[in-house]
């Protein structure tokens, strides 16, 4: 995770594209605060760039910054390759931010 201002993009679409409110349940707002807290402490948005650049003078196609994510990346692909359907990916992010803290 990269630690932006995502959460707050709504602000950006256009009124006419804008979604109905969603009501702020205890669930929604538990869910919305675990989320503020995991884009807190997550990587700054200048290490991304700086791994970027990286790739880009090393010639490497792909940029994994976050490391610990190698694990559930292989896991992934192994799904794919024997052509199984993936878990719940809600369940597989929150294993690995849970496991950061």
């Amino acid at each position: 995770m990269v630690r932006t201002n995502i959460i707050n993009a709504e602000r950006h679409r256009p009124a006419e594209l804008r979604n109905e409110p969603v009501a702020m349940t205890p669930e929604r707002q538990a869910g919305l605060a675990a989320f503020k807290a995991a884009l807190e402490g997550s990587m700054p948005p200048e290490q991304v760039a700086d791994a970027a650049f990286d790739a880009i003078q090393t010639e490497q196609f792909y940029v994994l910054p976050h490391r610990e994510w190698t694990e559930a990346i292989r896991l992934r692909m192994d799904k794919l390759l024997q052509m199984e359907n993936p878990q719940d990916p809600a369940a597989t992010i929150m294993k690995f931010i849970n496991r950061r803290e």
